[in-house]
C-alpha cells in the first residue's frame, strides 16, 4: 500500500484550506494497521476513518456514504468525495449528492495511451496475472498524475522512460 502522489497533493490541499477530512473506504484490513499505515504515510490530521469493515456497511452499496452524512450530520453538498473507483467511489456518492473527484486509476489511464496500445493492446489475451502486475507497476510510475498527456510515442523522448518501460519488463521477463 501506497499512497498516490495526487492524493496527498488534494489531502495536503484540503488541510491547508481548513477543511474537515473524513476516509471512507471498504478497505479489508484492520482499523488500527489502516491508521497506523496513515500516519506512516502522512495522513494522520483526518477526523474520521469510516471503515466498512468496522462500519458493516459498503461504499460499493452506497450505505456506506449515508451512514457517514447521518453520522457527521452534514449535508450531501457540503461534502467532497475523491476516489478511484467508477462505481463505490463516484456512482454510489453522487446517487446521495454528494460531489465528487474522480481520480482514474494509473492501469486504466496507461491503457488508453499509445505506449500501451501499440505495445501490449495486441497481446492482451496472453497476458497472465504477473505481467499485468508488472504492466501496473509500469502505469503507476507512468501515468497515475491527472495531467498526464499521452505524447504519442512510446517513450516520449526520455531516457529515463526508455529504460522503465522499455527495458525493465524485457530484462525481468529473462530474469
Amino acid at each position: 500500500l501506497y499512497p498516490r502522489p495526487v492524493g496527498k497533493r488534494i489531502y495536503e490541499r484540503a488541510k491547508s484550506l481548513g477543511k474537515r477530512i473524513v476516509l471512507i473506504s471498504d478497505m479489508y484490513l484492520p482499523l488500527a494497521f489502516l491508521e497506523e499505515l496513515l500516519a506512516k504515510n502522512g495522513f494522520a490530521d483526518h477526523e474520521r476513518l469510516y471503515l466498512s469493515t468496522h462500519v458493516g456497511k459498503q461504499k460499493h452499496t452506497g450505505e456506506l456514504f449515508a451512514h457517514v452524512l447521518e453520522d457527521l450530520r452534514v449535508e450531501p453538498d457540503r461534502m467532497l468525495h475523491v476516489g478511484d473507483n467508477d462505481h463505490g467511489d463516484i456512482a454510489k456518492a453522487r446517487e446521495h449528492g454528494i460531489e465528487t473527484l474522480h481520480l482514474t486509476r494509473a492501469d486504466v489511464r496507461f491503457a488508453t495511451t499509445t505506449a500501451y496500445r501499440r505495445v501490449w493492446e495486441s497481446d492482451e489475451p496472453r497476458q497472465n496475472y504477473h505481467w499485468k502486475s508488472v504492466l501496473s507497476t509500469v502505469a503507476k510510475r507512468l501515468a497515475d498524475e491527472p495531467d498526464h498527456e499521452d505524447s504519442g510515442s512510446l517513450f516520449g523522448g526520455d531516457p529515463w522512460v526508455l529504460g522503465y518501460y522499455g527495458f525493465g519488463p524485457l530484462l525481468l521477463g529473462f530474469a
